[in-house]
């Protein structure tokens, strides 16, 4: 089936609907769209709100969903509340999440039509409340149809994306 669609952003999103790309960006879309897993692993500072452990208890533990969400983006997104639980056969085909409280370790992978781009919002939302030195890796993104996965580090308060080289033979 041919569909108007956009390209994968960096961690293989869709810059926007994919259904709603500029005019001419026309690419062949079968089935249901492409899987990107998210895999993180990263520790929580200790003065993090409890608002954000709700929603990680919620996502990594299944937990409840908390009754008041914090005020980001990634809330606004449908799939946020995949982050951590959906799992597709395009990938390992389940999800291996936890969140433990008493050290605040965040475990997790899973993978999801990151068509928002759920996943580059999560990792803004959650970046200021990780702890970890400037170049620390913290997992990584995999677009379905890359050889490679893209690193996400720590870097001033964010979450980067290093893209690996290819080069070695």
């Amino acid at each position: 089936m041919k569909s108007r669609g956009s390209t994968p952003d960096r961690l293989g999103g869709y810059k926007g609907n994919y259904l709603n790309a500029p005019h001419g960006a026309e690419t062949e879309i079968y089935g249901m769209g492409m899987y990107t897993e998210l895999l993180l692993k990263a520790q929580l500072k200790d003065e993090a709100p409890d608002s954000v452990r709700g929603v990680l208890r919620f996502l990594f533990n299944k937990g409840a969903e908390p009754e008041e969400l914090p005020n980001h983006p990634f809330f606004t997104l449908d799939r946020w509340s995949q982050i951590g639980r959906c799992s597709s056969a395009y990938h390992i085909p389940w999800t291996d999440s936890h969140y433990d409280e008493e050290y605040g370790y965040i475990f997790s992978r899973s993978d999801l039509k990151n068509y928002s781009g759920e996943i580059d919002a999560l990792l803004s939302w959650i970046a200021p409340y990780l702890r970890g030195e400037d170049g620390m890796c913290i997992g990584w993104s995999w677009y379905e149809e890359s050889i490679q996965p893209t690193l996400l580090i720590l870097s001033g308060g964010a979450v980067t994306s290093v893209y690996p080289s290819c080069d070695q033979k």
